[in-house]
């Protein structure tokens, strides 16, 4: 994730569906635990280093957006893409970039962001 924003110059936009800010500290040691059994030390201290930078990035927190609405939360979200990809080169992209697009007609673009 953070080596995509960094050599490919690609954007993360954080969703924290089902998860408050203040629950941050009591996951991110749940998931360390849980990793340090499975992946090398390592490893672990990259993902550690890409959770601590993408928590303070911030991002959506579906409990925010519409009272918790799901539909509304991709809304948002989509929107907030479309608004990315004016801002870069879109050659490549495979949605369309007009005042009409919807998220529900939208086609996949092939690799323009990660959402998290």
């Amino acid at each position: 994730m953070f080596k995509c924003v960094e050599k490919k110059g690609q954007n993360i936009l954080p969703i924290f569906y089902g998860v408050k800010p203040s629950q941050e500290k009591k996951l991110r040691r749940f998931w360390m635990d849980m990793l340090r059994h499975k992946v090398p030390q390592e490893t672990c201290q990259r993902l550690l280093e890409s959770v601590n930078w993408v928590w303070s990035i911030g991002g959506f927190v579906s409990e925010n957006i519409g009272n918790g609405d799901k539909g509304e939360l991709v809304e948002v979200v989509f929107q907030q893409v479309i608004k990315l990809m004016r801002t870069r080169s879109c050659r490549s992209w495979s949605i369309p970039i007009d005042s009409e697009t919807n998220p529900a007609t939208a086609k996949v673009a092939k690799e323009p962001l990660i959402v998290f």
